[in-house]
């Protein structure tokens, strides 16, 4: 009867206390440098860098979760410059450091975008490491060169249940691994090759210390409500244009002078006008540049700011009519072809006179001489 007893104890004692479900452990299986082996002098080229986890999976809160992943990276700065760092999935937040002559990367998973490698809290990454180092080959006469991967590690948490779980610092696990992984690099240099090295984005800012580094779903969240509600509160006030131009005519534009005067002839019935606010979320509307009447004639351009104040800019505009004196003077003005064959013209009648004129003197002459003979 005792031992009967003492078995239903035990029962009941397995049924009502809890199994512990929690992740006892996990660990890096390996590290990879995959990519081409051969490159050359002034080209880009990029190399894969992965780390493989074992007990980390997916949909389930048994198991560890990885927050931050980090490594060495040993190459030779003649031979190689590191032009960009990128993940094809914006998995990672991934940045270089250098620290005295040794450089680091840190990669932080990226929670604030949709990942179906995600952990079942949608905090912590539930597969295996991967991102891409850009290098570009520097003018070097080497052959080959080393790309290392060095003192790899990471920072895991158990997966946590609920909507927005809370981690705490003293709950991180760090999993290190301390074998290297090289690569050897085989290298070509072209004839004429034209160097053009891109800028080196390795940071000399210390990596962050790692107690630092605790996971949050509301990291981004929170970010994105204090931007729209500062945006909300500060909404731009510049209701001033940047610039306004009215084609075929000359202003001097200041933004602070809001009036401006121009004259247009009769013939002129619309004006085209530019008109450019400082301010991209400012709107500009222009009224009265069509349709201009003779005499006075007003254009209104107003600047409505993003909080909303209008600013109104006034174009004044004195439609002149056309004097009849000067359309009378222009039915009298001679084209310069018109001018200059009635030159040639008066000439003519002028040699043509000057003709006759001799001849008859000659005539005369001749008649005298012929009377004096007689």
């Amino acid at each position: 009867m005792k031992k009967i007893k003492y078995l239903f104890v035990l029962i009941l004692t397995v049924l009502i206390i809890p199994f512990n479900t929690k992740a006892t452990s996990a660990s890096i299986d390996d590290i990879l440098i995959e990519g081409m082996d051969t490159v050359s002098v002034g080209t880009s080229f990029s190399q894969a860098f992965k780390i493989n986890f074992s007990n980390i999976k997916k949909g389930t809160l048994d198991t560890l979760g990885i927050w931050t992943v980090a490594f060495e990276l040993d190459y030779d700065e003649d031979v190689f410059i590191v032009e960009d760092i990128y993940d094809n999935g914006k998995v990672w937040k991934s940045n270089i450091y250098k620290d005295g002559n040794k450089k680091y990367v840190i990669s932080q998973f990226n929670n604030s975008v949709f990942n179906v490698d995600a952990c079942v809290d949608k905090v912590l990454y539930c597969a295996d490491y991967l991102i891409s180092i850009k290098f570009y080959v520097k003018d070097t006469d080497k052959k080959t060169s080393e790309i290392k991967m060095k003192n790899s590690g990471a920072i895991v948490y158990q997966v946590l249940g609920g909507n927005d779980p809370e981690y705490n610092a003293d709950d991180m696990i760090e999993l290190e691994y301390s074998h290297d992984m090289s690569k050897t690099m085989t290298i070509t240099k072209p004839e004429d090759v034209e160097i053009k090295e891109p800028n080196n984005i390795i940071s000399n800012n210390k990596p962050a210390e790692k107690k630092k580094t605790v996971p949050s779903s509301k990291t981004t969240s929170s970010k994105t409500t204090n931007n729209k509600t500062n945006t909300q509160k500060k909404k731009s006030d510049n209701n001033n244009l940047k610039d306004l131009a009215i084609s075929g005519y000359s202003i001097n534009f200041a933004k602070d002078i809001t009036t401006y005067n121009i004259s247009i002839k009769e013939d002129i019935n619309s004006l085209k006008i530019k008109a450019l606010p400082e301010d991209e979320k400012a709107t500009v509307k222009i009224v009265g540049d069509g349709d201009l009447k003779l005499n006075d004639n007003k254009v209104t351009i107003d600047v409505k700011a993003e909080n909303g104040n209008t600013k109104s800019y006034i174009i004044e505009v004195q439609k002149e009519t056309i004097n009849n004196t000067e359309n009378d003077d222009k039915g009298f003005k001679l084209t310069e072809k018109q001018m200059m064959i009635g030159g040639i013209v008066i000439g003519a009648i002028f040699l043509i006179v000057v003709i006759a004129f001799v001849i008859i003197r000659v005539r005369d002459r001749k008649m005298e001489k012929e009377l004096d003979s007689l």
